[in-house]
């Protein structure tokens, strides 16, 4: 009679163990795949929006606006300063530093990534300021992009004298804004612009125009020379013309600005309306301006 086997209950563990393996060691490596890593749902909608081109790389030169916007969701806070005495008063007044300043603060938003919307004040007669900037138009080239912008605002003068009659603190105005770059490292820009109310102290509100030109070169990554100069009729003590000239470095969001000018307003309302002084080397005054992005 022949021997029956009979398996043990440990052996039949054993291979119920090797045949699990083997399934495991011959299932398709996809199968895993799938399990490990779940296929992404997200899809991107629309393409990434291609940025602007760029005349200037700072939103403003020294006094004139630029077409250049922030991104959509970016701030930007101004601080500027004009020196009251002028340099050529020497040592005594530590050669324009050493006395009162002219001075604005600003805080911008950009609504999206066209349109910023600017309020900044300026402690001469207390003018307070708010703003709206559009990059409404660009031509993308190389050599030769071109941007169209518009900026338009409203002031109040909330410190004025009590005089005969009685000022009207408030102003308005409007520029548009034309960049031109010149290959890479070139931009030149025109500034037309409408101010209502140039002089406050005048018996009734007038209509004030004028032509802001201004120019930089960059030097490198970092240096460039700027310079700005706007043509207007004369108002009550502001008489002329007013012109400005420095350098500008740009490092990590900031950009500091040191320049040489005979106009010590730093707000629109004031500014387009000419300066008390003349364009000369007895009445210049040191100034600078720093912008930061965050």
């Amino acid at each position: 009679m022949a021997r029956q086997f009979t398996p043990r209950p440990w052996a039949c563990g054993f291979a119920s163990l090797v045949l699990a393996a083997g399934a495991l060691a011959v299932q398709p490596t996809g199968v895993l795949s799938a399990q490990e890593e779940p296929p992404v749902q997200w899809q991107r909608t629309q393409e990434p929006t291609e940025p602007p081109p760029l005349v200037f790389r700072s939103t403003q030169g020294i006094n004139f606006p630029t077409a250049t916007t922030l991104a959509r969701g970016e701030w930007q806070f101004e601080i500027s300063h004009r020196f009251r005495p002028a340099i050529s008063e020497g040592s005594d007044a530590l050669w324009g530093l050493d006395g009162p300043v002219y001075l604005r603060l600003g805080l911008g938003y950009a609504i999206t990534d066209r349109f910023t919307v600017t309020l900044q004040r300026s402690n001469e007669q207390d003018n307070l300021d708010l703003n709206f900037r559009g990059r409404l138009w660009e031509r993308r080239d190389d050599r030769f992009p071109f941007l169209l912008g518009a900026q338009v605002g409203a002031a109040w003068n909330g410190e004025l004298p009590e005089v005969s009659p009685e000022p009207d603190p408030w102003q308005f105005y409007a520029m548009v804004i034309l960049d031109q770059g010149l290959g890479e490292r070139v931009g030149i820009g025109l500034v037309p612009a409408y101010l209502r109310n140039p002089d406050v102290f005048a018996e009734s509100p007038e209509n004030a125009y004028s032509l802001g030109v201004h120019g930089q070169v960059y030097l490198s990554d970092d240096w460039s020379l700027l310079g700005e100069w706007n043509f207007s009729d004369a108002w009550n003590e502001r008489l002329y013309d007013w012109g400005a000239f420095g350098v500008e470095l740009e490092a990590g969001g900031h950009f500091f600005k040191l320049v040489v000018t005979n106009a010590t307003s730093t707000n629109p309302s004031q500014f387009l309306a000419g300066t008390p002084f003349k364009f000369e080397p007895e009445e210049w005054r040191l100034g600078f301006n720093i912008t930061r992005m965050f």
